[in-house]
């Protein structure tokens, strides 16, 4: 009798398991892998292009990542700036779609040169788009304001310099004079 019940137990557990097998076999997992990369490292610096009142600044890129996490601008503010830094995230062209928005006090950026990074929370993107970050003018009363870092010369092919300095009603681009000093990441 014993052994009769150990043949049936394992003759159970057998046909248990090889259920098991079968229905799993017979579903398809569907994962989807990410890899979390630097996209944009452009880390030249030579110079500070200032973000004060009516002052604004952008740089345009291009993706090789199909979502966007965050960008680093390297910057410090000058003195003591009495308006938020407003980043922004466009997308074809420089008065295009708002993707994203991040501000900063003034107490939160700091007054030597440092990378401040800039949350874009993993924004689907596009490589045949062209995007921008923005840098707004400043509507502060006083001279002071913010530092974007940037650098002599072409040294970023896929993109381009542009600065405002009457509130953003005109700007314009130095494509083959300027960049500015950042990175982008996300994910592939």
């Amino acid at each position: 009798m014993r052994k009769e019940k150990i043949i049936v137990m394992m003759l159970m557990t057998t046909i248990i398991a090889v259920t098991l097998i079968t229905s799993i076999q017979a579903r398809p997992i569907e994962t989807k892998l990410r890899y979390f990369v630097q996209d944009v490292n452009q880390d030249v610096f030579n110079r500070g292009f200032p973000v004060r009142n009516n002052w604004g600044a952008a740089q345009s890129f291009k993706v090789n990542v199909s979502e966007l996490s965050h960008a680093q601008i390297y910057l410090r503010k000058f003195g003591n700036p009495d308006f938020d830094l407003r980043v922004e995230l466009k997308e074809n062209g420089i008065n295009g779609t708002l993707l994203d928005v991040d501000i900063f006090s003034p107490g939160s950026i700091n007054s030597s040169w440092n990378w401040l990074s800039v949350d874009f929370n993993n924004i689907s993107v596009n490589s045949n788009s062209t995007y921008f970050i923005v840098l707004s003018p400043g509507t502060g009363n006083n001279s002071y304001g913010y530092e974007w870092g940037y650098a002599f010369g072409n040294v970023y092919d896929d993109g381009s310099f542009w600065f405002t300095r009457d509130g953003g009603d005109l700007w314009r681009d130095l494509p083959t004079r300027y960049d500015f000093t950042f990175r982008t990441f996300g994910y592939i």
